[in-house]
């Protein structure tokens, strides 16, 4: 096979920058890519305290961050059921996401959208992305059946415009995020066809939507163009965005960029990575399969250094998905039917096997765990006790939780959204 390590190369460009040749072209890097330094000191991090107006969950995993915060407090009040819904049969939901005024599923290749009374709105299909809301605009984004980039209205699901972007469903695009007139776009390309050959190209994009946009009648956007294509010989690229500041995860890399695209930093090892989540410490949480060919979570702060490696077990049937991290930065590590919790100094305070596979879950403002487990709604405090908030019998969940800000609580089965008040 070959040694799937590659080092970063660079060399001086007549601008004196760096020009990382692991990107097809070259990348200018504003400063010399540095190992990662392993320093595992642990954290004593003070307690995040979320804004006042913090409490959409905007897309899968939660938020740019990726680190499934909800900044509601659950309480400890009971919990009853207010209303369910019948969901499309076609929709197979994934993940619930909202902006406090709707309520938006995604499916495995279809989407549904309701507002807050459960009153359906509209149906459409998903291509091969994931799905992230816009509230400033009022739309969400996502790449449809037909392989365009496409936004459509919150209110009533209506299209407002289409991108014909690069390469279309060759690749899944699994970090879309607006800002002001420009969406910034990371995707991986897909095996098309089964006996063709594997997948091996990533790609950064930073699309400019015009100033001001223009839409022409057949919803086609006519004013956009690319201004930043990078693309490498990767089969990951990872994205999560703090602020003005992109997180990229590849093999032997770490790149933070500002959101224009200029890579300002890039921090080298050796390690695959699987799964990303940020905080607002721009702290990095990584898991990895790493040297050694062991899985672990690392934590890398925005200056290079690594200050956590935990191992963890082999990985699920399924994939990790991003590592939670809670306003207390606990972290939390879901595998297919085993919780993992831990801190920033390398301690691991407990660990639990769920009642059932888990589909997802989020942390609290109040720092309690929710996970929808088989047919359990399951609340873990702390100390790894948990309750149940709400059984159903006979049906499997297969979302993660959403806490709203108007004290509501949602699951979806195959079969149904259901809502939940105190």
């Amino acid at each position: 096979m070959g040694n799937p390590w590659k080092t970063v190369q660079g060399e001086k460009s007549r601008m004196d920058k760096i020009v990382d040749k692991t990107w097809i072209g070259g990348v200018e890097i504003a400063s010399p890519p540095q190992p990662i330094r392993k320093n595992l000191r642990g954290l004593d991090i003070p307690r995040f305290i979320p804004p006042d107006d913090d409490f959409a969950y905007l897309r899968p995993y939660g938020n740019d961050q990726l680190n499934s915060r909800a900044a509601t407090q659950l309480t400890q009040d009971p919990w009853r059921p207010l209303w369910n819904v019948d969901l499309d049969d076609h929709l197979d939901p994934r993940f619930i996401l909202s902006d406090g005024e709707n309520i938006l599923l995604q499916g495995d290749s279809r989407w549904q959208l309701f507002d807050m009374t459960g009153r359906a709105l509209k149906i459409g299909g998903l291509g091969s992305s994931g799905m992230v809301l816009d509230p400033k605009y009022k739309l969400f984004y996502l790449m449809d059946g037909l392989g365009y980039l496409s936004a459509w209205h919150l209110a009533d699901g209506r299209l407002s415009f289409l991108i014909g972007v690069d390469f279309g469903n060759h690749f899944f695009r699994s970090f879309i995020r607006r800002r002001a007139n420009s969406l910034i776009v990371t995707g991986v390309e897909r095996r098309i066809v089964p006996e063709g050959p594997p997948p091996q190209n990533s790609l950064l994009q930073i699309i400019d939507l015009g100033e001001p946009p223009k839409v022409e009648k057949d919803f086609i956007l006519s004013s956009f163009k690319t201004r930043v294509s990078y693309m490498r010989r990767s089969r990951r690229l990872l994205a999560s965005c703090f602020n003005d500041t992109l997180v990229c995860a590849t093999e032997n890399n770490i790149y933070l960029a500002d959101l224009d695209g200029n890579m300002k930093k890039a921090f080298t090892g050796t390690f695959i990575p699987l799964a990303l989540s940020l905080d607002e410490g721009k702290r990095i949480y990584l898991i990895v399969l790493d040297q050694a060919g062991k899985y672990a979570l690392w934590v890398v702060t925005e200056e290079g250094e690594q200050v956590l490696e935990g191992p963890l077990p082999n990985p699920p049937e399924h994939e990790f998905i991003s590592p939670l991290v809670g306003y207390d930065h606990r972290i939390f590590v879901m595998l297919e039917a085993r919780i993992l919790a831990l801190n920033l100094k390398g301690e691991s305070p407990w660990s639990a096997y769920t009642a059932g596979p888990i589909a997802g879950a989020l942390v609290t403002a109040d720092d309690r765990l929710l996970v929808t487990e088989g047919s359990y709604l399951m609340a873990y405090d702390r100390k790894g006790e948990r309750r149940p908030l709400q059984t159903f019998e006979g049906e499997t969940l297969r979302t993660q939780p959403l806490l709203t800000k108007q004290g509501l609580l949602f699951v979806a089965t195959a079969e149904k959204l259901y809502c939940l008040k105190r």
